[in-house]
């Protein structure tokens, strides 16, 4: 596999993550009335986020770079509260809601900046340490007992969640070919189908544990029966980001150029899905086939015109702050440039 084609496999990768998140966030409300769409939403929760979390932690192999911190704050946390802001003031006059604290608790889709910042920090921690990804997955368990930890800074899913950016930091890209051997694939489908049959025919009690943003005694869990649970779901969680990435083609396809935009998707994909399925402008209930292809097309739908040039260029400046405030320097420098060229002759 050359490097264009890796290049192709992790945009191909992104792209389909971030369509099952806008898909999972789609089919939520529905999630009571239906028993199929609520295992739907239940297994896209195993890894859709954990797969997209160790992508993050590939690609943060440069973290020792001079800088590279200056950077983060300006590409995350800069748009972090910008959209924090935004999306406070959206469901206050639309939707008539008050906001939980404003930047401290992390509005919904929010919470994943603040964690991703978080993970940069604690990898800096972490490779000082010895057995660093042990570790890492016990202060995940660890982490659901502490009770002061929750959704306040996103602190409980940043340690829970840890382990999987980690793991993507430690991961070299043979390893990823690794999964495209056949007999790996089938098995991955073979899982997958396990996955989604056990959601289907178990309770809702699994969110708990994927949702990872409540403490252990929240839901009445005490003594080790907690850290079992939290284990086994570390567990079958990294299996599902495993057999997903299986499945990912490594070939260039229609959509793989969409992949390096998904940040676009991630932070604007939220108004829709609120005012169009919370205010039931768009899709009262799934009741048939139809209703659901319906949703699909709304979600490949948001997928498109987030991603569309048009869009990029004007919110780029919120969305992708850094590189916005990179190319006004370039452009400053280069009109300067010829400036000072035009004083000389």
């Amino acid at each position: 596999m050359n490097t264009k084609t890796r290049e192709y496999y992790f945009d191909n990768a992104k792209f389909m993550l971030i369509f099952l998140v806008v898909l999972g966030h789609s089919i939520r409300p529905f999630v009571e009335s239906n028993e199929w769409i609520n295992s739907l939403y239940v297994g896209i929760y195993f890894f859709h986020m954990p797969a997209f979390i160790l992508v993050s932690g590939y690609f943060s192999k440069n973290f020792r770079k001079a800088g590279h911190y200056k950077k983060l704050i300006i590409k995350l946390l800069l748009p972090y509260l910008v959209f924090e802001t935004i999306y406070s003031l959206f469901i206050s006059v639309v939707f008539h809601e008050k906001s939980e604290s404003i930047f401290i608790t992390p509005y919904w889709i929010m919470w994943f900046l603040v964690s991703l910042f978080c993970w940069h920090v604690l990898l800096f921690i972490f490779t000082k340490l010895p057995f660093p990804f042990i570790l890492s997955v016990i202060i995940a368990v660890l982490a659901g007992y502490v009770d002061e930890l929750g959704k306040d800074f996103s602190l409980l899913r940043t340690f829970t969640f840890f382990p999987f950016f980690f793991a993507g930091y430690l991961l070299q890209k043979h390893h990823f070919d690794y999964l495209k051997n056949k007999v790996i694939r089938f098995a991955s489908g073979v899982f997958f189908i396990s996955l989604f049959s056990f959601t289907y025919f178990s309770n809702n009690e699994s969110l708990r544990w994927l949702w990872a943003s409540r403490s252990y005694s929240y839901y009445g869990y005490k003594g080790f029966e907690a850290a079992e649970y939290r284990i086994i779901y570390l567990f079958v969680m990294f299996l599902a980001c495993a057999a997903f990435f299986s499945l990912v083609t490594h070939k260039k396809t229609y959509f793989s150029k969409l992949g390096a935009y998904t940040l676009y998707t991630y932070l604007l994909h939220g108004f829709w899905i609120r005012f169009l399925l919370d205010k039931e402008h768009f899709i009262k209930d799934i009741e048939t086939i139809w209703d659901f292809g319906l949703l699909l097309i709304f979600v490949i739908t948001i997928c498109l015109v987030t991603t569309m040039p048009i869009i990029r260029k004007a919110t780029s400046f919120i969305v992708e702050p850094y590189g916005f405030l990179s190319k006004l320097k370039h452009n400053y420098m280069h009109f300067r440039f010829h400036i000072i060229k035009a004083k000389h002759r």
